[in-house]
C-alpha cells in the first residue's frame, strides 16, 4: 500500500511516530533506528555529491534527484576500498586512461590510443570500445545479467527484457525509444535517459527501478525485497564495467602479450638493427664480440625479450665507450694544438721581452758601442768596455774618477 501511495505521488507531510514513541531521530527526513554514524555519513556524502554534480558537472536538479543514491550507497558498503576508488576515478575521469597518463606525466609523446581498438582513450571510452574481444566480453556479461534477472521470477518481466537490450545498445539508442512499454516502464525509461547510459553502467540507476521492483516483489514468492534486488542489480552492472577495465589493463600491461610489451619489443628490434650495423672499429676491442652473436635471438626475432634487453644494454655501453675514446683522442689533439700555440706565443713574448730590454739598455748610445781589439796573442776580439762605460755614465752610482 505504501509503495502504491508513493507511486501516486503521495508524500508524508510530517514525521511518523510509533505508539508510545515520544522521540525519534531523523537524518535527511529519514528516521534512524540503527547506526547513526552511517546515516550521517550518507547524508553528508549526498550533500557533497549534490554540490559537486550540480555546480561542477552541470547536472540539473531533476537529474540528480532521479538517481537512486541510497541503493548505490548500500551496494558500495560491501565493496573494497580499491573498488570504490576505481569507481570514483572512473566517474570523475581521472582513471589511468592513455589521455590521463599523458596529462599527468607531461609527456606529449605518450601514446593516447586505446590498447585494443586504437581510438583516443578517455574515461567514457571504457564501455563503448568496439574491439571484438571486449565486445564479446560485454556480451557474455550482459547474458549473465539477463540470466540472473529471469531466474526465479524475481525481476519484473519488462525490466528483465529491456535492460539487456539497453546495455547492448551502448547508449546509441534511448531507453524509451527501444520499443512499446507500459506507463510505469516508460516513466523508468525517461528517468534513465535523463541520467544517461554511461551513468547507468557506473551504477547510477533511476529510482523507478526500486519502485517497479517493490511492486513486483510484493506478489512474488521469496524473501527478496526491492532494496536487496537493487543492491544485487547495481553490483552486477558495475561488474560489467569493471571487467572492461580489467581486460583493458591486462591487454595493456601483460608482461608477455601486453600492448606496452609489444611496443617495447618493436622499439628494441628497431634499435637493435641499427646497433647491429655499427662499425666494429668504433667499438672497444673487448666488446666487438657482440656483433658476432645470434642475430635472430638478439636482434630480429619476436621472442627472447630479456636476451634482447641485455644485448641492447651491452651494445649501448660499448658504443658509449667507443665514443668516449674518440672524444678523448679528439680532445687530446685539440689540447696539443692549444699547447703548441701557447708555446709559440710564449717564445714570441720572450723575444719581444729581449728586444725591449736591448732598446732600454742602448737608448742613449749614439754610435756602435762595441770596438774590436787584439789580445796578447794577436787575435782580434770585440771589446765591450766602451759600451759598459757608456752604460755606467747613465747610472746614478757612477762617480767621477772611477
Amino acid at each position: 500500500m505504501a509503495v502504491g501511495l508513493r507511486r501516486q505521488g503521495y508524500a508524508r507531510k510530517g514525521s511518523q511516530l510509533l505508539p508510545r514513541e515520544k522521540v525519534a531521530l531523523l537524518v535527511g527526513g529519514v528516521k534512524i533506528t540503527g547506526d547513526l554514524g552511517d546515516a550521517v555519513r550518507y547524508s553528508k556524502g549526498l550533500e557533497a555529491a549534490r554540490n559537486f554534480l550540480i555546480q561542477e558537472k552541470g547536472w540539473s536538479v531533476e537529474k540528480f534527484e532521479s538517481v537512486d543514491w541510497r541503493s548505490l550507497h548500500l551496494t558500495q558498503k560491501s565493496q573494497t576500498d580499491g573498488f570504490k576508488m576505481w569507481r570514483s576515478k572512473q566517474h570523475t575521469g581521472f582513471c589511468g586512461t592513455r589521455i590521463m597518463v599523458r596529462h599527468y606525466t607531461g609527456d606529449d609523446c605518450v601514446e593516447v590510443g586505446c590498447p585494443n581498438c586504437g581510438c583516443v582513450e578517455k574515461a567514457r571510452h571504457l564501455c563503448v570500445c568496439m574491439n571484438p574481444d571486449r565486445t564479446k566480453l560485454l556480451g557474455e556479461m550482459n547474458d549473465s545479467l539477463a540470466a540472473w534477472m529471469h531466474k526465479g521470477g524475481k525481476t519484473d518481466p519488462e525490466i528483465a527484457y529491456w535492460v539487456p537490450k539497453y546495455v547492448q545498445s551502448r547508449g546509441s539508442v534511448r531507453f524509451q525509444d527501444l520499443g512499446s512499454m507500459s506507463p510505469s516502464m516508460r516513466l523508468l525509461a525517461k528517468e534513465q535517459d535523463l541520467i544517461g547510459w554511461r551513468n547507468f553502467m557506473e551504477g547510477r540507476m533511476s529510482r523507478s527501478f526500486y519502485i517497479v521492483q517493490m511492486d513486483h516483489l510484493a506478489d512474488a514468492s521469496g524473501h527478496m525485497n526491492g532494496r536487496d534486488w537493487m543492491k544485487t542489480f547495481i553490483g552486477k552492472v558495475l561488474q560489467m564495467t569493471h571487467s572492461q577495465w580489467i581486460y583493458r589493463n591486462v591487454t595493456l600491461h601483460d608482461k608477455v602479450e601486453g600492448s606496452l610489451r609489444r611496443q617495447k619489443m618493436e622499439a628494441m628490434k628497431s634499435e637493435a638493427e641499427l646497433l647491429a650495423c655499427s662499425d666494429p672499429l668504433t667499438l672497444p676491442e673487448e666488446s666487438r664480440f657482440l656483433l658476432e652473436m645470434d642475430g635472430d635471438r638478439y636482434v630480429r626475432g619476436d621472442c627472447n625479450f630479456h636476451d634482447k634487453a641485455y644485448w641492447l644494454s651491452a651494445m649501448r655501453a660499448a658504443v658509449a665507450a667507443g665514443r668516449r675514446v674518440v672524444r678523448r683522442a679528439r680532445s687530446l689533439r685539440v689540447r696539443s694544438k692549444e699547447l703548441e700555440n701557447e708555446r709559440r706565443e710564449a717564445v714570441r713574448k720572450e723575444g719581444r721581452k729581449v728586444v725591449a730590454q736591448i732598446r732600454k739598455d742602448f737608448n742613449d748610445v749614439e754610435a756602435f758601442p762595441f770596438t774590436a781589439v787584439r789580445d796578447s796573442s794577436g787575435k782580434r776580439v770585440v771589446s765591450c768596455d766602451a759600451t759598459m762605460m757608456r752604460i755606467m755614465r747613465g747610472n746614478k752610482r757612477f762617480k767621477p774618477g772611477d
